[in-house]
């Protein structure tokens, strides 16, 4: 029994470390970044910032592979530009930053714990401003900023660095700040400027540096503020400061060589140009006393410091008091050389205890900034140890509960043996132990969903690469039906090979023959060049005649139309004439009865028995049907004859419905097969209230001599007559007519002016008629025309704006014309075009353009 408890023990022991190992990787390999999203300001511009919380890494090489936070209203990832991480604690940067925020150009790492700047840390990421301040860096690697080409601000202020490389610049070439305050460095580099030709501030206060080479900043020609305050700086060479516009080399001890006053080996010149400036500046009394004072400064004083850049005449800044005691030039030359030897030996001393003050002062200041970073190492170690502290008392106390469960258990199984004691706490570390294993399990749940995501993912790269499959079996199919083709070729050449060796004899007997040929083929060759100029000439011979076919066609198609007009007009006169010798005969016959009734009133003069008898046969009456028709109140006729110019109307006569309705309640008058050869406007006197007029197979020959006058008139119908021609204004007498059919008669002229006045016309039918041309003003005052028909006619050519006015055309039927082109913007400006019918014409699709297919109906057919 305690052997198995043993191995169980063994076993759950090497699961319980398989699952750390693989957690402890898992959480290794990837971070998560959380992000408190604000807008913030740096230098007078607004950066989408993310401000970085609970940011931990102690590991090299960790990706950032997952974002959290709540974006600001339309703003995301790609909008972010500045990212800060403040009091976190992170020994290394994570990698990744750079391709989750794509434009970002400002980062800041400040009392973080860094430890060092690695080459990886900025992969992707194009800078401008990098600031890693108040952190714990004391290496930075070699070309760790290579990948930020447009840095132009760089701050490493209050680390550990002690020192760097010129190969950590090699490629920040629009570096124009640089700050490194606050480290540890001794030496600046001879090479330190080889790489940074565009810097223009350097700032290195509060460091340790003693010397520094008079070629360190030859290659920076831009340099303009230099700060090399509190060092151990003892010599400076004058040309580094010689292009300034502002240094501060303050709280350091040393000789500034070649410059006011001093020559290349540090001693006195009183030919310096800055002795002359001084003597311009205070006047030539005071020179010797001012190159005494400048050699004690040149000796044992501060530095000196031009901070005022605009001014052209460098000035003095230190001892100034005593500059301004000077004694005047009497006072001079009274003064014995022992005044002179005491008053130098007195700013001897003076200066003397003023630079051993200064290097104390330094010393405690040094002294204070290492207890100041001390008292902060052992606040965060305090702060360290507090939270460690509390951790240990909550696991005392856990430890003191369990503990005391322990002891309970122990007092209630004293009795029993001490293996059962053994196997009941092996039975608790093991409950524990499957407690941290459910743990484990939850936290490999997760890794379960992560990998299921990652599934997924697999699943549709695997679906895009069965789709590539497919693709490829298809390809393979293709490749199989070509090899297949392939290999019935090669079975026809292994025929086409025997063959040959059948024909190789007969090609020997014909090799004669065929040298013979290719003798002529330069002869044929030339020929066949002339046969082809001549079957090109040939072809354009034929295209003409192919044209001068289709246009003798064409004519022939038109000839043949007016062959059967002209028979249609013969058979007409015809007809005509045999009604009018019938008419004859029967006015005749009236004529004679007429005349026996007048002979038997002999009273009456002969002479006005003529003039009365002929009066008679100017005017015929009206018979009509009335009825109602479509609820309107209608008279129908088929018996009226006018035959000549001159006639009228007399009466009407019929007998209405009932006795409450007369003429003045008709509305409709349809006059059917008459003979109503002229019209009459006598036809509305005695309809007051005609509204429809319908003149159907009558004979109407002609609307000229007497214009149709009612503006009542909403409808007119002339159809199946023998009209053939509108003249000019011929329905300004009828201008609220709305429906105009002219359909079925003779008309082959159609004057511009024709339909002039009818704004009011919304439907237009002139089918079956002759028409060839049409004027393009023909309809320009048919504004409100919705629906135009000119099928079977004659028409060749529609000219562009034959419609420009008709924006409210819904139908236009042109077919059964021999229509052979129409102008690029006939339905430019019919834009409520349901209807178009070209069928049976010589017009195509790619022809009409503007309108939709299904709109449109199109028959190509020129056989006309």
């Amino acid at each position: 029994m305690e052997i198995n408890s043993s191995r169980l023990l063994h076993q759950l022991f090497l699961i319980f470390l398989s699952v750390i190992a693989t957690f402890s990787q898992s959480q290794q390999q990837s971070l998560t970044l959380k992000c408190k999203y604000e807008i913030s300001n740096y230098n007078g511009r607004n950066f989408y910032t993310c401000y970085a919380i609970g940011l931990e890494n102690h590991h090299e090489n960790i990706e950032i592979d997952t974002i959290e936070g709540s974006h600001l209203k339309n703003y995301d990832e790609s909008k972010v530009e500045a990212l800060i991480i403040k009091n976190q604690n992170v020994s290394f940067l994570p990698n990744g930053f750079g391709e989750i925020f794509k434009n970002l150009i400002r980062l800041e790492v400040t009392e973080s714990q860094l430890k060092e700047i690695k080459k990886s840390s900025f992969n992707g990421m194009n800078l401008e401003t990098l600031k890693i301040r108040k952190n714990l860096i004391k290496n930075i690697e070699n070309g760790a900023f290579d990948s930020l080409e447009n840095l132009k601000e760089l701050n490493l202020d209050k680390n550990e660095i002690e020192n760097f490389s010129t190969e950590v610049f090699t490629k920040v070439l629009n570096l124009e700040s640089f700050s490194i305050e606050n480290n540890k460095i001794k030496e600046l580099n001879e090479n330190f400027c080889k790489n940074l030709p565009n810097l223009q501030d350097f700032y290195v206060r509060h460091n340790k540096i003693e010397k520094i080479s008079s070629k360190v900043f030859e290659n920076c020609e831009n340099l303009k503020t230099l700060d090399f305050s509190n060092n151990k700086l003892s010599q400076i060479s004058s040309k580094i400061i010689e292009n300034l516009n502002f240094f501060d080399f303050s709280n350091n001890s040393c000789i500034i060589n070649g410059f006011y006053g001093t020559n290349a080996d540090g001693n006195f010149d009183e030919n310096s140009t800055f002795i002359e400036k001084l003597e311009e500046l205070c006047g030539q009394g005071q020179s010797r006393i001012f190159k005494i004072e400048i050699q004690k400064l040149g000796e044992n004083n501060e530095i000196l410091e031009n901070k005022n850049s605009e001014e052209k005449e460098p000035k003095i800044y230190s001892n100034e008091e005593k500059l301004e005691n000077n004694p005047t030039e009497n006072q001079i030359s009274s003064a014995t050389s022992d005044d002179v030897e005491n008053f130098k030996e007195e700013i001897q001393d003076l200066n003397s205890k003023l630079s051993n003050l200064e290097t104390e002062n330094e010393n405690l200041k040094s002294n204070i900034e290492e207890k100041n970073l001390k008292i902060e190492n052992l606040e965060m170690e305090n702060e360290n140890l507090r939270t460690e502290k509390e951790n240990l008392k909550e696991q005392i106390s856990s430890l003191k509960e369990e503990n005391d469960k322990l002891q309970n258990e122990i007092e209630e199984t004293n009795k029993n043996s001490d293996i059962g004691t053994q196997i009941e706490k092996l039975e608790f570390e093991n409950s524990k132990l499957e407690a941290e294993i459910e743990e484990f399990k939850a936290q490999n749940q997760k890794l379960t969903s992560e990998i299921e995501k990652k599934e997924e993912e697999l699943k549709n790269s695997k679906s895009l690469l069965q789709s590539c499959e497919i693709s490829k079996e298809s390809l393979r199919y293709q490749n199989e039906e070509i090899n297949q083709n392939l290999r019935n070729l090669t079975n026809e050449i292994l025929i086409t090979s025997s063959n040959f060796d059948k024909c190789k004899e007969e090609n020997t007997k014909h090799q004669s023959e065929t040298e013979n040929l290719t003798r002529k083929i330069p002869n044929l060759e030339r020929q066949n060049e002339e046969m082809q100029t001549e079957i090109e000439s040939l072809r354009k011979i034929s295209d003409e005649k192919t044209r001068e076919n289709f246009d003798i066609s064409r004519n022939f198609s038109n000839l043949e139309a007016e062959y059967l007009g002209l028979r249609r007009e013969k058979e007409d006169l015809e007809y005509d004439l045999q009604i009018y010798r019938e008419k004859v005969v029967y006015f005749e016959k009236n004529y004679r009865e007429k005349l026996e009734e007048i002979s038997k009133c002999p009273e009456a003069p002969q002479s006005q028995v003529c003039c009365n008898e002929l009066q008679i046969y100017k005017s015929v009456p009206l018979e009509c049907d009335f009825d109602h028709i479509e609820l309107e109140y209608s008279c129908k006729s088929t018996s009226l004859v006018i035959i000549h110019r001159h006639m009228s109307i007399s009466e009407t006569r019929g007998n209405h419905i009932t006795r409450f309705i007369d003429n003045s309640n008709v509305k409709r008058l349809h006059v059917i097969d008459a003979i109503f050869k002229f019209f009459t406007n006598d036809i509305f006197n005695h309809f007051e209230s005609i509204q429809s007029l319908e003149i159907i197979n009558s004979q109407l020959l002609d609307l000229n001599d007497d214009k149709i006058k009612n503006e009542n008139l909403k409808f007119l119908r002339i159809e199946g007559n023998l009209v053939d021609k509108l003249e000019d204004e011929i329905f300004s007498g009828i201008k609220n007519v709305e429906i105009l059919i002219l359909s079925s008669n003779k008309i082959n002229n159609v004057e511009p002016l024709a339909f002039t006045g009818l704004f009011n016309l919304k439907k237009l039918d002139l089918k079956n008629n002759e028409i060839a041309s049409l004027h393009q003003n023909v309809f320009a005052d048919l504004k409100s025309l919705t629906h135009i028909s000119l099928s079977n006619n004659q028409l060749q050519y529609l000219q562009g704006n034959l419609l420009a006015n008709q924006k409210n055309l819904l139908m236009v039927k042109f077919n059964e014309n021999p229509i052979i082109s129409i102008g690029n913007e006939l339905l430019k400006y019919a834009y409520n075009l349901e209807n178009v019918d070209f069928a049976r014409t010589c017009v195509g699709h790619s022809t009409i353009k503007g309108i939709e297919e299904t709109k449109l109906r199109i028959e190509v057919n020129c056989k006309f």
